[in-house]
C-alpha cells in the first residue's frame, strides 16, 4: 500500500531486500526494511470467504476471556484422593476443539499415562466426532498428548510409582479461548474411605436441603 513500485523476479528474496533497502534509502531517505512478497499460485489460493472466516473465528478466540467448563470426571473424586493438581494444555485437531465447543466430552473412561521419552497422554477420553465434519474428522478416542513442564512430569511420573498412587483427569474446559486439562496426582481409596465419602456427600445434600426448607419457612 505504499505506492512504492519495485519489479525484479531474477534474484532471490535476499537480494530483493538488499536492493530495496538501497533504493529507498537513495530515493526517499528511508532506513526501513522491507516487506517481500511473492504471488500465491492460483492452485493454492484460498477462497476468500473461507479466508475470512478462519480469520474471524481467530478473533473471536483470541478475544475469550475467562473458564468455560467442558467436562467433569465426577467418579474421579469419589474413587480417589486427591492430592496435588496440575493445569495442563492438550494437542488438539481443530474437528476436535469445534466439538467440544458444542460441550461434546466424556471423561469417564479416561486416564493419564507417561512413556518412555517423558511425555504424557490423555487416553480413552472420548472426544464425538464433529458433526459438521467431513473426511478428515477425529478419532473419538485417539490418544491426545498433554503439555505440561519437563519438572511437572518428571515429579508426577517419580510420585505415580508410589504404591496406590495414579495421574487422573479431573475436567477439560476452556481458558480464554484455549483448551485445558486438569489432571491430578490421586491415591485409590479403600472400600472404607468411599463409603465414608459417599455418607459425608449424603449429609451434604441433605444439611443443604433442610437449609433451604428452613429459608421458605421464614418468607
Amino acid at each position: 500500500m505504499s505506492t512504492y513500485d519495485y519489479s525484479d523476479r531474477a534474484k532471490p528474496a535476499s537480494a530483493h531486500t538488499k536492493a530495496v533497502n538501497a533504493q529507498l534509502a537513495h530515493e526517499l531517505g528511508l532506513e526501513g526494511g522491507a516487506l517481500i512478497a511473492n504471488p500465491i499460485p492460483k492452485e493454492y489460493e484460498l477462497d476468500f470467504d473461507e479466508m475470512e472466516t478462519v480469520i474471524n473465528r481467530a478473533l473471536s478466540m483470541a478475544k475469550e476471556q475467562g473458564t468455560k467448563l467442558i467436562a467433569q470426571n465426577k467418579k474421579a473424586r469419589h474413587d480417589y484422593a486427591i492430592e496435588d493438581k496440575y493445569e495442563a494444555g492438550l494437542v488438539l485437531t481443530g474437528t476436535e476443539v469445534k466439538s467440544l465447543r458444542e460441550g461434546r466430552a466424556s471423561l469417564a473412561e479416561a486416564f493419564v499415562s507417561i512413556d518412555r521419552r517423558g511425555e504424557m497422554w490423555l487416553e480413552n477420553a472420548n472426544i464425538p466426532e464433529y458433526l459438521n465434519g467431513t473426511w478428515n474428522n477425529h478419532a473419538p478416542k485417539r490418544k491426545r498428548k498433554l503439555l505440561l513442564h519437563e519438572r511437572e512430569i518428571i515429579k508426577l511420573s517419580r510420585q505415580s510409582e508410589a504404591k496406590g498412587y495414579t495421574i487422573i483427569p479431573l475436567s477439560l474446559y476452556f481458558k480464554d479461548g484455549r483448551v485445558k486439562a486438569e489432571i491430578a496426582l490421586a491415591r485409590g481409596k479403600r472400600e472404607f474411605d468411599k463409603r465414608q465419602a459417599l455418607r459425608e456427600e449424603q449429609d451434604k445434600r441433605e444439611a443443604l436441603r433442610a437449609m433451604r426448607y428452613a429459608n421458605k419457612r421464614m418468607r
